[in-house]
């Protein structure tokens, strides 16, 4: 005969089973929780190092095309900046830079190689009260002796060039140890052309990427080598340290990041980002206009 209960309410059994039903769907709701929020933080370091690479990949990109040269025009060891054996026709060379030289880079002059990434850029003529001028846009030229007369500094006429050097140092934030981050320094050769369009200086240099751990330098060991050497858009050996006699062949830079995000090394949930990129001088010396 069933037994028929008097009085509304749950069963010291039925109130067991239901806490482990509940305890083990709450249970499983955190732990979908946690994974979500892991996979979320995973994504979001994600992406943000590939942002970081792509950044500082397009803004090296732009600098390189705009370029007259990879390199030092003025010198006879053109794969450094400054260069002090043409101190006669290098404006760069006789006129300390804005603020000296940066005082975390080791000591001038930089060399070109897996780590240092030098370009001239030339600095373009722009009339301050006439937009209409016809030379507006064409590059300004230092004339012969417009330094100093006698001697005469420049010894010859040669195109105003502005410098700008990328550089990878290692990171001196004590929680990023075994990480470099990459700055960039424009100089100028002279401290002011009237009607010339200059560029801001950046020196200080300014910081464009940091959490970089790779790749490594076969030649530098424990030190990532980010910047390449192309003599042609069919390099198929690029050069890490292009010689002063290569220099001159140089047109192009292969540029590679490996980065950490976040860049400290008790950072949680770390992902590495990788960016790669070619870029190429585009200006007259490679470039042919054609009037049809």
């Amino acid at each position: 005969m069933a037994i028929r209960r008097s009085q509304s309410g749950v069963t010291l059994l039925e109130m067991v089973v239901s806490t482990i039903l509940i305890g083990f769907s709450l249970a499983v709701i955190g732990e979908l929780v946690i994974l979500n929020t892991l996979a979320s933080t995973k994504l979001s370091n994600k992406i943000d190092g590939q942002v970081g690479c792509s950044r500082a990949l397009r803004r090296i990109c732009e600098d390189v095309r705009q370029s007259r040269i990879i390199g030092n025009a003025f010198a006879t060891v053109p794969n450094s900046y400054p260069d002090s054996a043409t101190i006669t026709t290098d404006p760069a060379a006789q006129v300390t830079p804005v603020g000296g030289f940066p005082t975390d880079w080791t000591a001038p002059p930089y060399l070109l190689n897996a780590q240092t990434l030098i370009v001239q850029q030339p600095v373009l003529f722009e009339d301050p009260t006439s937009t209409t001028n016809p030379l507006n846009g064409f590059p300004v030229r230092l004339t012969k002796g417009a330094i100093q007369a006698d001697p005469p500094i420049p010894n010859v006429s040669i195109e105003y060039l502005d410098t700008v050097v990328y550089r990878l140092i290692a990171d001196p934030n004590p929680e990023a140890q075994g990480q470099y981050m990459l700055q960039i320094a424009r100089f100028s050769g002279f401290p002011l052309i009237p009607g010339s369009k200059l560029r801001p200086r950046l020196n200080p240099p300014q910081t464009v990427l940091k959490g970089i751990i790779g790749p490594m330098d076969p030649l530098n060991p424990g030190v990532p080598a980010v910047f390449q050497f192309l003599r042609s858009g069919r390099e198929t050996t690029p050069l890490a340290t292009p010689s002063p006699l290569e220099t001159q062949s140089v047109v192009g830079v292969s540029i590679n990041f490996q980065v950490k995000s976040p860049n400290k090394n008790t950072g949680a949930n770390q992902e590495i980002a990788t960016g790669h990129a070619e870029a190429y001088l585009k200006n007259a010396k490679f470039l042919r206009l054609t009037n049809d």
